[in-house]
């Protein structure tokens, strides 16, 4: 029988001396820790959520194994998550990693557990890669399959060109120099004529016929939107497929654009091309949970099993999970009568990695807010120990989703500095900026604590990078040094150079710089199909490789392994990525055929070739030794979030427009006797009353500049462009900011 458990209050005494030094958890987070039923915990930034789950997990774990056996199931959303909770918890608690416990991300449990099995019974392998961009290649091979004659073919031909070819009034009117009425008219007169379908979009049939010597200007706007329209086919005919989701249990595919059912000949089609890849174990993030979705519902006693192994389940990061993940946890026990305890924990205001949940539509709803008789609350950590008083009330003006009693209060004991409002020209002030930023820092003395240097400094901003020569504003163009990419640690890349370059620099090994480049063989061996075991089409992976290689006798073999430590030991110790890429490149070009006999570069010549430009100093600023200055550090505000920060630096950059003026929202248009009222402005310490309007671009930039704003123990500055607020200057000063010019 299950039995609800009880916190030993000499646990929580015992986790306070291992997580907080001694001092006591307040009774918020106390009030946590002691609950055991299911319910939402909604968190301010910096209010030790994550410290509290930490309490409450080494106080279960103290008391196991639990009575019936059963464990208890931790996910998170990303691995960074789950590397924190492993580097406190396992080496004082290591019973909590083992049989019947798991702890890891939604994606692994889901695989681990359901979809692995799932593949495996219905399309006969166990899941071999679980890689968007890999999955994505694969699925790219198989399309071109697709042949001209099929109905497939005619259903993605038909799509793009009806999306690029549909004419609207306006568009006769302005480019057919026809007043309002008379494109009216011909715009019927088009339809009328077929020419046009009753949608506005070009009739193809009828639209090549139109002689290329007929000077009519509508019939000349026509075909110029119909060879458009063409092009546009032939440029997205391969990869217009992957917009597809898979609904196992519907029987279809869905996007967007509209659904395909898998009865169509269409879809029994593009059905084949999809399970082809499945059956190679070859899956996107997303096909995992939608055939783990399925198998639920057809082997139902699946749902049983985990819920007797888990009796408690803990979500850390709720906020960014998308739909199809909250739906498996729940089907499998939130359902019938599932005796599972579910605790959510997170902040729906920092859901900024779905650009569902970004633009204000929130996944998470808790469970009072859908069944408040049933569930009589969420509870709240209101208190925030990052934030300083001001600071937090700040950040509090930006609150989206205010859920009853939520409020960013800053319980800090630092010093209370007000927030510094930096006014800049354009790009030729980028190091000037940064001085000041160094200036600040060492003005509030914030370098002399060791506790400050660990959480370190930080210039963050929303977009990073855009084409060169764009006019928008964005990080790279005032710190070109800036790469997304450089402290990414994937086993995978779109270009071969990646590889070399962009090895997981924080080991200071041969070890990662050594996986990477054999990853960087077998995403070669993956793109020209060349398979270990042809007749499963198995994919080579490194050991796999390895092995041929020392098949080929031992001298063969040493001669490889010299190679590879050469690259190695060059790349680490002499740091001359470029020489060693053109050794690597020409190597896989010309030497890999004496290993693999088939083997020739067809399809991999673009992802060996494409260009890459890096900087060794990528993601962080040296400053000149004999100034003594300490490190900062450069990144999206996305790569911040989660962080503790000493001092941040956020930089107003374009997405579509800058934040301040995605902030300036007007919610009552003027009259002719009336001006038009315009809403609170969270920058001017005012809390957002205009959310409910669903403006997407404003409720977007709530978000992010909560997650930004909200990092920093003492100092937040806000970089900006004179000519974006020089009108506002006296309000910044009047409502609490240091305003500094440079």
């Amino acid at each position: 029988m299950f039995v609800v458990m009880k916190i030993n209050p000499d646990h929580i005494r015992e986790a306070e001396g291992i997580l907080i030094g001694g001092a006591e958890f307040d009774p918020e987070r106390i009030e946590f820790i002691n609950f055991m039923d299911t319910v939402d915990l909604l968190a301010v930034p910096g209010s030790g959520k994550t410290t509290a789950l930490l309490a409450k997990l080494y106080c279960m774990a103290k008391q196991m194994p639990f009575p019936d056996n059963a464990g208890i199931l931790v996910l998170a959303h990303t691995n960074h998550a789950i590397q924190e909770i492993e580097k406190v918890l396992k080496p004082i608690c290591p019973q909590l990693f083992s049989y019947p416990n798991f702890v890891g991300t939604v994606q692994s449990f889901a695989n681990k557990f359901i979809a692995n099995q799932a593949n495996f019974d219905l399309y006969g392998s166990y899941i071999r890669k679980n890689d968007d961009e890999i999955s994505e290649n694969e699925l790219l091979n198989e399309f071109y399959k697709i042949g001209y004659t099929s109905k497939l073919n005619g259903f993605i031909f038909n799509q793009i060109y009806s999306q690029y070819s549909k004419i609207k009034v306006e568009d006769l009117e302005k480019n057919c120099a026809l007043s309002k009425s008379e494109a009216k008219q011909q715009l019927i007169l088009l339809k009328k004529n077929k020419i046009l379908n009753k949608n506005g979009t070009c009739n193809y049939s009828e639209l090549k016929k139109i002689s290329s010597g007929d000077i009519d200007i509508v019939k000349t706007f026509l075909r110029f939107i119909h060879n458009f329209a063409i092009n546009k086919v032939k440029d997205e005919k391969q990869t217009y497929c992957l917009r597809y989701n898979i609904d196992f249990n519907n029987r279809k595919f869905k996007s967007k654009s509209g659904d395909l059912s898998f009865d169509s000949n269409s879809g029994k089609e593009l059905l084949g091309y999809f399970e082809e890849a499945l059956k190679k174990g070859i899956l996107r993030f997303r096909d995992s949970f939608s055939i783990a979705q399925y198998y639920i519902g057809i082997q139902k006693v699946l749902i049983e099993i985990l819920q007797n192994r888990f009796h408690y389940v803990f979500i850390d990061e709720m906020q960014d999970l998308d739909q199809d993940q909250v739906n498996l946890v729940d089907d499998i026990f939130f359902s019938g009568n599932s005796r599972t305890v579910i605790q959510r924990i997170g902040d729906k205001n920092q859901a900024i990695y779905s650009s569902k949940s970004l633009g204000g539509e929130v996944v998470w709803k808790t469970r009072y807010e859908i069944d408040a008789e049933k569930f009589e609350r969420n509870l709240s950590l209101n208190n925030s120990h990052r934030l300083t008083p001001t600071i937090a009330k700040l950040i509090d003006g930006f609150v989206l989703n205010r859920d009853e009693g939520y409020e960013v209060v800053g319980t800090s004991g630092n010093t209370d500095i007000a927030p510094y409002l930096l006014v800049y020209n354009d790009e030729g002030d980028a190091n000037k900026l940064k001085e000041k930023f160094i200036e600040l820092r060492k003005y509030h003395q914030l370098e002399q604590n060791a506790k400050n240097l660990g959480h370190g400094f930080h210039i963050v901003g929303w977009t990073t990078d855009k084409d060169e020569g764009s006019n928008k504003w964005y990080l790279r163009k005032l710190y070109p040094e800036y790469s997304k990419e450089s402290k990414q640690n994937k086993d995978d890349f779109n270009c071969l150079r990646k590889y070399v370059f962009l090895f997981d620099q924080d080991k200071n090994t041969f070890e990662s710089i050594r996986k990477s480049i054999l990853n960087g063989i077998i995403r070669v061996l993956r793109i020209e199909q060349i398979y270990f075991d042809s007749d499963s089409k198995k994919h080579f992976r490194k050991s796999s490789f390895i092995q041929l290689v020392k098949n080929k006798g031992d001298e063969f073999y040493q001669d490889f392994k010299q190679k590879l430590f050469n690259w190695c030991f060059s790349i680490i110790t002499l740091k001359n990525y470029e020489e060693i890429f053109i050794e690597f490149s020409d190597y896989v070009t010309n030497d890999l055929i004496d290993i693999i006999s088939d083997f020739k570069v067809l399809k991999s010549t673009d992802f060996i070739k494409r260009p890459f430009d890096f900087i060794v100093s990528d993601l962080q600023i040296k400053n000149n030794q004999e100034q003594n200055q300490l490190e900062i550090k450069l990144g999206s505000v996305h790569s911040v979030k989660g962080q503790t920060h000493c001092a941040t630096m956020y930089v107003e950059t374009d997405y579509y427009f800058c934040e301040t003026s995605k902030l300036n929202v007007m919610i009552e248009s003027g009259t002719k006797n009336k001006e038009p009222v315009y809403g609170n402005n969270p920058l001017f310490f005012q809390e957002q009353n205009f959310s409910h309007l669903g403006k997407v671009r404003s409720n977007e930039t709530l978000k992010m500049m909560y997650v930004g704003f909200s990092r920093p123990t003492h100092l937040l500055c806000f970089a900006v462009r004179k000519l974006n607020v020089g009108k506002d200057i006296q309000k910044y000063k009047n409502s609490g900011w240091d305003v500094r010019f440079i």
